[in-house]
């Protein structure tokens, strides 16, 4: 025949694997994003946004001086995205922010450290270009200057000089060429301290009503708790938290709730994620139980029977909390009593048992 059968077309499925193409530009993000230092842009969009008590703003001049310091090549384009962050709150913040990071290339310029102690020295050069800058601001919107304004720039001078060491030792993590193969102590906390500084930058914005920075610092504590258990967990939710609690006091009580979840989501990791999950969703509806009215939950069955009447469930405020306990006790037993019990068992099923104790806990 003329035509040849269609079953002769040979297909190579390996052309239009979905999972190879998304691989693929994944790689290339993370080369875009991580190895070419274009992630540094974004982080600087977001620090410049980030506040402290709605008027000190420590995390852009520090950021700016750690990339100048890392990522030479990267800093133009950071101090525009920090400048640009600042204005969307201000356009004295942002004014403020392009004159304390002109200072300090002033200052670099006039005296450039020493390689054994320019780390210490741009410390330093951040203090003195942030007060100087700050104190000018002040003078020029009040035409005054108090004391409470000299020790509110020396609060926000000193957190500078610090957030300046921590950014330097962050950067070399997120945006080098070549991934650590392993962190210490220090360098998680440092790490978990510009990530949570860059989700502050994030208040305000919400997507259908959801907000962003709650739903970013639970993940982030999920993230923590999964790799690093029940320790790493916790102090990620009690960091961040602090750190969201500086930013608005109205959100105080963030520092417990991620703690909690962190400590409960790490003890759930042998579940991986849905365990981890589950302890995040258990410390949030612990919070809502907490939070709600005295009476939650109430449904009658009128008429059960002529003898007991009507038959009413209430879920009042003490009741929840001792049915969140019972719950989160109860998912513990559940996931260690079947590690405990296999020594015994051998090669049985262990089907029985955990739906007798789940049973036993409804």
């Amino acid at each position: 025949t003329m035509y040849g059968s269609v079953t002769d077309v040979q297909y190579d499925a390996g052309k239009w694997n979905p999972t190879q193409l998304v691989d693929k530009y994944v790689t290339k993000l993370e080369d875009y994003f991580l190895k070419q230092g274009y992630i540094l842009v974004v982080l600087g969009f977001l620090l410049g946004r980030a506040l402290i008590l709605s008027q000190l703003a420590p995390f852009s001049l520090p950021f700016f001086a750690a990339v100048y310091m890392m990522r030479r090549e990267r800093s133009p384009l950071v101090m525009v995205a920090s400048i640009g962050g600042a204005l969307t709150i201000s356009w004295s913040a942002g004014l403020s922010l392009f004159a304390s990071c002109a200072l300090f290339l002033l200052l670099y310029k006039l005296r450039q450290p020493s390689v054994e102690n320019q780390f210490k020295v741009v410390g330093v050069y951040v203090l003195i270009a942030m007060g100087v800058a700050g104190a000018t601001e002040r003078y020029l919107k009040y035409m005054k200057f108090e004391i409470y304004d000299a020790m509110m720039i020396g609060v926000e001078a000193g957190l500078a000089l610090i957030l300046t060491m921590i950014f330097i030792q962050c950067i070399s993590l997120i945006a080098m060429k070549k991934s650590p193969q392993g962190l210490r102590t220090e360098e998680v906390i440092s790490l978990i301290i510009m990530l949570a500084s860059v989700m502050t930058g994030t208040i305000g914005w919400s997507i259908y009503h959801i907000s962003l920075d709650h739903t970013l610092s639970r993940y982030l504590v999920l993230l923590f708790a999964v790799s690093g258990g029940a320790s790493i967990g916790s102090t990620v939710g009690v960091v961040t938290g602090l750190i969201f609690s500086l930013a608005n006091l109205s959100n105080l009580f963030q520092m417990s709730l991620l703690a909690f979840s962190g400590l409960l989501g790490g003890l759930l990791k042998e579940g991986k994620k849905i365990g981890a999950s589950l302890g995040l969703i258990t410390c949030g509806a612990f919070a809502f139980l907490t939070a709600g009215a005295e009476k939650l939950v109430e449904f009658k069955i009128s008429n059960f029977n002529p003898i007991m009447g009507d038959i009413v469930f209430r879920l009042d405020l003490l009741s929840s909390i001792f049915a969140c306990i019972i719950s989160v006790v109860g998912i513990l037993i559940l996931i260690y009593s079947n590690g405990y019990l296999k020594h015994y068992v051998e090669k049985k099923s262990l089907n029985s048992h955990l739906i007798c104790l789940t049973t036993l806990l409804a």
